[in-house]
């Protein structure tokens, strides 16, 4: 069984401000995909897996009805870490997982080193990129998952809406208005190894 974690985050994301560094987690470039339909058309090109990343949660990032518009190009569904024995966002995505046949993948959204190893997946397949995509389509993996505490939950949630005004507030244009998204040199680039991270 292999130990795989697909969503972690880098001091390169330029809209959430993560406090270390790490070696680029994509070391080939690739084409841009900057909509759902440039995906489907990669991923019938290229093959490769299209995991739906915290699909209910409340937050702007979150998939919500894209999950039904685009039912089909989803091959897994993303089991997050952020979440406490009292709340958790990822039975509404366990829920969409059943009724359309998709298996859930745990990951760690690692935006703080302390989060990696809460969540993630054991997977049953050989060490190579296209044997775990595979694996993970057909459902051959366990999700092991750890409830975050509420005060842990509480903390993360808080140290990450404060990275989001610091700048501002530095900066002194602190408005009530969230910055505009942009794609992220991630975003605009895919791993050769076939495994997509989709976020709007």
């Amino acid at each position: 069984m292999l130990k795989v974690e697909l969503h972690t985050h880098t001091a390169d994301d330029p809209s959430d401000r993560i406090p270390y560094s790490t070696c680029d987690l994509i070391d080939r470039a690739a084409e841009s995909v900057l909509s759902f339909e440039q995906l489907a058309r990669l991923k019938q090109r290229e093959g490769g897996l299209v995991v739906a990343p915290h699909p209910f949660f409340p937050a702007g990032s979150a998939l919500r009805g894209y999950m039904n518009r685009y039912a089909d190009l989803f091959d897994a569904v993303e089991y997050n870490a952020m979440f406490t024995s009292v709340v958790n966002f990822n039975v509404l995505g366990e829920r969409w997982a059943r009724r359309h046949g998709k298996p859930m993948i745990g990951n760690g959204d690692v935006h703080r080193l302390e989060m990696l190893g809460t969540t993630y997946s054991l997977i049953d397949a050989q060490p190579d990129a296209d044997a775990i995509c595979a694996a993970i389509a057909a459902g051959r993996l366990q999700v092991v998952a750890q409830p975050l505490s509420s005060f842990t939950a509480g903390r993360l949630m808080a140290d990450l809406l404060l990275d989001c005004v610091r700048p501002r507030l530095a900066a002194g244009s602190l408005t009530l208005a969230p910055p505009p998204r942009q794609a992220t040199e991630t975003q605009r680039r895919r791993e050769k190894s076939g495994l997509y991270a989709l976020n709007p």
